[in-house]
């Protein structure tokens, strides 16, 4: 529904109804474990899909699997500070649009590990990285 939509009442409970915002953080986090197993499941029982598939696909899947902490650190701030100002005309919910958006989030935040991951300090201070 609208009020669990993440622009619209974000996912930090400074500024706002603490203990609706945690109500709703915690549906997400159920939709998320909920949708997450469900590909878990669907992955087990369809792994010849990657098997018969070109290798470009599981090479993605596990470039995208090893960067999961810089994807959602810089996504955070893509969330934050740059969707809100993007999202604040929208009314009404487009999935076409939001998955073109989590693909370019994706995308950018790779971008930006990348970039980061070149720079050892950066990597250090930033991903964690040794």
């Amino acid at each position: 529904n609208y009020e669990s939509f993440i622009y619209t009442s974000g996912y930090t409970i400074w500024g706002a109804n603490g203990i609706q915002q945690v109500t709703i953080d915690l549906y997400r986090l159920l939709v998320g474990l909920v949708g997450s197993l469900f590909v878990m499941i669907l992955l087990y029982n369809v792994r010849n899909l990657f098997e018969n598939s070109p290798k470009k696909i599981p090479r993605l899947l596990a470039f995208a699997g090893k960067n999961t902490i810089g994807i959602y650190i810089i996504s955070n701030y893509i969330f934050i500070y740059i969707l809100p100002e993007i999202t604040s005309n929208f009314n009404s919910i487009n999935y076409l649009f939001l998955f073109t958006e989590t693909l370019i989030i994706l995308i950018l935040s790779l971008i930006c590990i990348r970039g980061i991951k070149q720079n050892t300090i950066l990597n250090k201070l930033l991903l964690g990285g040794r």
